[in-house]
């Protein structure tokens, strides 16, 4: 079958949002054309089909019926084609398709890096089930950015009687080597009144920008990206 036939039968599905059709129509492909089919799916073009006004819910409920049918085909396809249909915030039903933590962990790798608000960031953390301190620590030292870092601070702050801990925390983003990851040392290291660490940190703090650190995301992110 040629790219441009497999393309318009599975853009038929997509236009008229049968979901469950799809998923018989690519089970009943042969390899070679099933495997096309997985590279016209991540095409951001092929759902633009979609109406605009239900195209993000529509998405991941076609996500949600392809990834449950065979997780390990389509689960990467279809985060690959979210980030470029800027489909970004999954919902529950496509969450419930994510059984294993290892899956769960590819969906928030892929997806967190895209959001931009801590509300979001913390509904797609609980969405998935990381409601683990050390576990969703993790992910967001892992995704590193400013909004993830401002979340992962606000986490740690239940650990402002554990210096040592909280010490490790600024060595392990000291090593990553990052402006953001540095910045974050310097703040954790000043806000929580932590000895000193090693490396030389540019960024500098006024007593008045401690004080607002986490009064709300905006001054968190001008004091991040100093």
């Amino acid at each position: 079958m040629t790219p441009s036939i497999l393309k318009t039968q599975i853009a038929v599905f997509i236009r008229q949002e049968k979901a469950e059709s799809l998923r018989d129509y690519l089970a009943s492909l042969r390899n070679a054309d099933f495997r096309l089919a997985g590279q016209i799916l991540a095409d951001r073009q092929l759902w633009e089909h979609l109406p605009e006004a239900t195209a993000n819910t529509m998405f991941w409920h076609f996500a949600a019926v392809l990834v449950a049918a065979n997780n390990r085909a389509y689960l990467g396809t279809m985060l690959k084609a979210a980030t470029a249909t800027k489909s970004l915030m999954p919902t529950v039903e496509f969450a419930t398709t994510c059984t294993t933590d290892i899956d769960k962990k590819k969906v928030l790798e892929a997806l967190l890096p895209t959001q931009k608000t801590p509300s979001d960031v913390n509904a797609m953390l609980q969405m998935f089930g990381f409601d683990s301190a050390a576990a969703t620590e993790n992910i967001l030292f892992k995704i590193g950015t400013p909004v993830c870092y401002f979340v992962l601070f606000n986490l740690l702050k239940q650990y402002e009687d554990r210096h040592d801990y909280l010490r490790r925390i600024c060595i392990e983003l000291i090593r990553k080597g990052d402006k953001y990851s540095f910045n974050l040392a310097c703040i954790i290291k000043e806000y929580f009144g932590l000895a000193e660490l090693p490396g030389t940190f540019s960024l500098s703090l006024q007593p008045y920008e401690l004080s607002r650190l986490d009064a709300n995301y905006d001054t968190f992110l001008s004091i991040i990206r100093k």
